[in-house]
């Protein structure tokens, strides 16, 4: 998949070292304790909850400043086996009835910050 992985590192370090971009990948996500506090813990009831951690995390900063959005270290790698999560066939939630959409939660005019993302 990446050939030489010592190669491919190296790669990637020269590429993306001590580079940060506004935004998230969604198979790791980590942040700060204090963070946390100020935009509460992850939310249970929406699939696409890193998503949302974005958007609160964005939203504070746009309206407290103490923060800032989530971002992305470029030069850290994480692989994560997404095929292998998706032909698992896990049995549906069992909450399922609770989960909430994103629009559930957050305005159109919110929810435009995702698209910034990708400018």
């Amino acid at each position: 998949m990446y050939g030489n992985w010592e190669e491919f590192n190296e790669k990637r370090t020269r590429q993306f070292s001590s580079q940060i971009k506004e935004g998230f990948v969604g198979n790791t996500v980590m942040m700060r304790r204090s963070a946390i506090d100020k935009i509460g813990l992850w939310d249970g009831r929406i699939q696409a909850a890193d998503f949302d951690l974005y958007l609160r995390s964005k939203a504070r900063s746009l309206s407290v400043g103490d923060i800032r959005p989530v971002h992305i270290a470029l030069d850290c790698f994480v692989h994560h086996y997404i095929r292998l999560t998706l032909s698992a066939g896990y049995p549906p939630f069992a909450d399922r009835a609770n989960l909430i959409e994103l629009e559930d939660k957050w305005s159109a005019d919110q929810l435009a910050w995702l698209t910034e993302l990708n400018k």
